[in-house]
């Protein structure tokens, strides 16, 4: 009866840091989910009346980099509607929504991991059915920019 009562007990420990550590990850996920959705909302307003052909609301954003990868990657996907899009015109977007980035951490004073250079990154930028998809990386840990490193090697 005892060691029935210990294991209990233990098992309840061992749970409780596990939910702790899920909900400070979840927290800081949300946090980072806002900064990166500014980040983006940002760069969409700096190319506002473009002549690229991008919708400046945002469809849709899915947290698919970091099921995968692990809880802690911050990557966002993004994706906008965007008739017609030109290889040229989504590289161009790519070093416009960049930019805005750089223009952006300057402005808010943005937090991020001490090996990333940015703050934000453009992990991966596609078009398919009409949507242009945007993966952007938000380097504020070692998880992330380990990741974007290893993006980098493939």
């Amino acid at each position: 009866m005892t060691i029935i009562i210990v294991l209990i007990i233990i098992i309840i420990i061992l749970n409780y840091g596990r939910l702790k550590r899920n909900r400070k990850i979840a927290v800081f996920k949300i946090e980072s989910r806002r900064i990166t959705d500014s980040a983006v909302k940002f760069a969409l307003d700096q190319l506002h009346g473009n002549t690229y052909g991008i919708e400046s609301n945002i469809l849709k954003v899915t947290e698919i980099v970091s099921k995968i990868w692990g809880k802690k990657v911050m990557v966002f996907e993004y994706q906008f509607k965007m008739p017609n899009p030109s290889k040229e015109n989504i590289e161009k977007i790519r070093k416009k929504f960049s930019g805005s980035f750089e223009e952006f951490e300057m402005m808010d004073l943005i937090k991020k991991d001490v090996g990333a250079v940015s703050a934000f990154e453009i992990t991966d930028l596609w078009y398919l059915d009409g949507l242009l998809h945007l993966d952007v990386a938000y380097l504020v840990n070692d998880e992330t920019v380990m990741y974007t490193k290893d993006l980098k090697k493939v």
